[in-house]
Parts: C-alpha cells; structure tokens; sequence
C-alpha cells in the first residue's frame, strides 16, 4: 500500500522511489503493482494535493532523475506518462511539458517518443497533420496509436487515407486487427454525422490484406448493423 506523503510533498521522492520499487515488484493478487498503487492514490487526491502531484510529474518530465536511478529509461518514462492520467485537475502545464519532449531541442531520444506522444494526448494535446507526419516513425511501429493521436485531434480525413494504407501495407493485420476492431467503437462516437461511418469500415474492409482483418471487420459491421 502506498502511503501519501505528509501535507501533500515530497510527491517527486516518492514517484522516483515507487518507479524503482516496481522494477522488480510480484503483482499482488489482483495484479496491483506499487505503481498501480500510487496511481490509485493520485486518483483520490483533491485540490492543492492534486495539483502538487501534477506539478511534480510536470518536474519529473523536465527535470528527470539521473540515469543511473533507474534501471530501465523506457520503463521510465512508461510510468510518468502512466501517472499522469490520474490526478484530477488542469493539465496545461503536462501537456506542455509532453510536447517540448517530443519537439526540438529537448525532444527526449526516438526510443522514448511513443510515451512522450501518448501523454500529451491523453493531457488533451492536439496534433495537426504537419505534427504528426514529423513523428511518421511512430506510423508504423504503433499503427493505432497514430490514428488514435489523429482522431482525437479531428483529423478524420487523414484517419481514413492513413488507416486504409496501413491495412494495404499489411502493418495493420491478423496481428494488430483485434486492437483495430476495439479502436473502431471508439473511432465511431468521435465520426462525423453526416458521413457514413459504415462506408468506411466498408473501406477498410476492402484495404485489409489478410482474410482474418477482413472478416474481424465484416463481423464489426454485421454486429453494429443489427
């Protein structure tokens, strides 16, 4: 059980501490790991402690410990991006700290980007095409991510155009597809009304390369059709 440090402080010793705990951490019984713990706890924090956490993880982000603290740099950066969705409050100053690590001069290496990306979304950061075709690596080693970043920021075009290609090019497959078909419910609510969304599936149905994405998205059809 993680404990809150007193009156709120000293929340940076005790991320960096709980982060190197995990490293070698048994999940308990119901899978609870000591970061899941302290995400538990920041969720519960109100006002001033919740916004002292947020502060920290904003620290931590710009200011990280030395290497030599943590065994694991891409394990890292996982659980500071991970932390960051759970305290309540405004979270300006995250989405802000995500982004200098993903562009110019502070960028963090290229290794480490898809945890610097998928926290300045998930912090309400929004991506225009130009923004993301300078992260295109991130296109192909995490295909749903990328769409995931280009729709949440109303890119709809560019999620069809890209989505279709990468069903042509076989990087969302059989392998990827289950992740796709989940990504599809969610990509559905965010769709414009007044375009068929079933057509695009119907798109993507016919893009896909490999029989079973094919029939995994006639049966996301056939389902949502009923």
């Amino acid at each position: 059980m993680t404990t809150k440090p007193r009156n709120g402080k000293n929340f940076r010793r005790l991320i960096i501490d709980t982060i190197k705990k995990d490293e070698d951490a048994i999940p308990g019984r119901a899978g609870e790991t000591p970061i899941s713990d302290l995400a538990c706890m920041f969720k519960k924090l109100k006002d001033k402690e919740a916004d002292e956490a947020i502060k920290t993880i904003v620290d931590l982000i710009n200011t990280p410990p030395d290497p030599l603290l943590v065994a694991d740099p891409k394990k890292f950066w996982f659980n500071v991006m991970f932390l960051s969705h759970y305290p309540k409050g405004e979270k300006n100053s995250l989405r802000d700290a995500f982004f200098a690590r993903l562009f110019g001069e502070r960028a963090l290496d290229r290794s480490l980007l898809i945890w610097m990306f998928n926290g300045y979304i998930e912090a309400g950061g929004i991506f225009d095409q130009p923004m993301l075709l300078a992260l295109s690596f991130l296109r192909d080693e995490s295909p749903i991510a990328w769409l995931n970043a280009a729709a949440r920021s109303r890119e709809f075009d560019f999620v069809k155009n890209e989505a279709v290609q990468l069903l042509r090019d076989g990087k969302i497959s059989s392998r990827t597809g289950s992740v796709f078909i989940y990504f599809l419910d969610f990509l559905k609510k965010l769709w414009p009304s007044e375009e068929d969304f079933f057509k695009v599936v119907e798109e993507f149905h016919d893009a896909a390369q490999d029989q079973d994405t094919k029939e995994k998205l006639q049966g996301w059809i056939d389902r949502h059709k009923k």
